[in-house]
């Protein structure tokens, strides 16, 4: 309950403790009296820091940044994380930087159909699918 009050975790309270020398118990838990409970109190008290100031370090955004240090919320923190930039990526733009299809074929002027939309598909995957296709629905010779 006192980590809790005090906004910490349990380690937090145990790693104080441990460092300022407080004994365990022989049961190997501490046993934290009224005085200990003030002294801990005043101490984590001081160390509150008031939530960040100013907003997100990206234009237009009045998200809060995430901390005292980092000069970006955490939307913009995440984008950065996983795209390398701020900007959103295009649509599509994890597959456009793709080189082979899925069965190993490469993607070449020679071997590649390409679609209005946008889309591209292996044309050695296409003509094999195509020729499973025939041989599924001929009948079988006996």
């Amino acid at each position: 309950m006192l980590a809790a009050d005090l906004g910490i975790t349990r380690q937090g309270v145990r790693a104080w403790l441990k460092r300022h020398g407080y004994p365990k118990d022989p049961d190997g838990r501490y046993r934290i009296d009224a005085p200990t409970e003030a002294q801990l109190r005043a101490y984590f008290a001081a160390r509150k820091t008031p939530p960040p100031p100013g907003p997100c370090s990206v234009d237009g955004c009045d998200r809060p940044r995430m901390s005292r240090r980092a000069e970006l919320c955490a939307l913009h923190h995440q984008r950065m994380h996983r795209h390398g930039t701020l900007e959103l990526p295009r649509p599509g733009e994890n597959n456009r930087s793709k080189t082979h299809c899925p069965k190993g074929h490469p993607y070449t002027p020679e071997n590649t159909y390409k679609y209005d939309d946008g889309r591209r598909r292996c044309r050695r995957c296409r003509l094999d699918q195509v020729a499973a296709a025939r041989r599924a629905r001929r009948p079988a010779r006996d």
